[in-house]
């Protein structure tokens, strides 16, 4: 039995060379932002938040882009035989923006020397954010040679596309004590997969 590994692929917003995305819908990619997963994916600031809680958008109070994208090598060992494959591209594209912004200052203290008031200012607001990333690739592209029966066959296999979701997500922050938010999302995307199972003629094998 003899393998030949030769990954290749495209999908929509990423490109993937691996014969481990031929399993299922494909291999999956990363679903947060990369600041958000140093956090337990409970990021928040004014300038971030996380893909897996729509409710840490409430803090967002500026517009912010986020573009991110990868790359990986591997390599895939069947007895003596040796295929490199590569892979990567685009991980996310998200574009937040506040779309309600307050601030309530409230009394707190006198400072009776200086003849002013204390106050604390509290946070309001609500962000929404457009979101594109694909959530699995498929690209593959090898044969099996198998030369122990009467006659050697070869079975190849290939495989291209993968899943992408677009995003919709709304936060919206009440003080500093509650935060709810909700998403909706947009699946779409196609794989392509197929599988040949040939033998050589018998031209070639010199019988008649």
């Amino acid at each position: 039995l003899g393998v030949q590994l030769n990954a290749q692929g495209t999908s929509g917003q990423n490109f993937t060379g691996s014969p481990f995305s031929s399993y299922g819908l494909g291999e999956w990619t990363g679903s947060n932002f990369l600041q958000a997963n140093t956090s337990m994916n409970t990021h928040s600031g004014y300038y971030s938040y996380s893909l897996c809680n729509p409710a840490t958008l409430g803090s967002v109070r500026y517009t912010t882009l986020d573009l991110s994208g990868g790359y990986k090598e591997g390599l895939v060992t069947s007895g003596d035989q040796q295929q490199s494959f590569t892979g990567g591209g685009l991980n996310y594209l998200s574009l937040a923006f506040p779309v309600w912004k307050y601030i309530k200052k409230n009394v707190i203290g006198y400072d009776s020397a200086r003849k002013i008031k204390k106050f604390k200012y509290v946070p309001y607001g609500a962000a929404s954010s457009l979101v594109l990333k694909p959530l699995t690739t498929v690209g593959y592209s090898y044969f099996l040679d198998n030369d122990k029966g009467a006659l050697p066959t070869r079975t190849s296999y290939r495989g291209a596309g993968g899943i992408d979701v677009f995003q919709w997500n709304l936060g919206v922050r009440l003080a500093n004590r509650f935060n709810f938010g909700y998403g909706l999302g947009y699946v779409f995307g196609s794989l392509k997969e197929n599988s040949l199972f040939s033998i050589p003629d018998s031209l070639s094998l010199g019988v008649i």
